[in-house]
């Protein structure tokens, strides 16, 4: 059986990986793989795909309420809804895969 992998070491990402990992952890994959190579110190890490989050949203039955948190057209609408967003997001009891 193909175990799923949540993470990326910061040495298997870049650039290319955005969809992945999102901007940021490319980012850092990239510094890594290129900046050590000049003998800048950049400690090795890892990053959360994207995969994993939505694993998590749907595990945790999150998806709905996140929609409905953000689905409205105002930005005082979307400062107020993101209140309610915090609890949705709150993971405790995820299983770790």
């Amino acid at each position: 059986m193909n175990k799923i992998s949540y993470i990326r070491w910061f040495n298997e990402i870049g650039l290319d990986d955005v969809p992945l990992v999102g901007g940021k952890n490319a980012s850092l994959g990239e510094m890594y793989q290129n900046l050590t190579t000049e003998g800048v110190r950049v400690p090795n890490g890892f990053a959360v795909t994207a995969e994993a989050y939505r694993y998590v949203l749907e595990h945790n039955k999150a998806w709905q309420p996140l929609h409905e948190a953000l689905d409205c057209e105002s930005d005082s609408c979307i400062c107020h809804e993101t209140a309610r967003i915090y609890p949705v997001q709150d993971l405790s009891g995820t299983p770790i895969a």
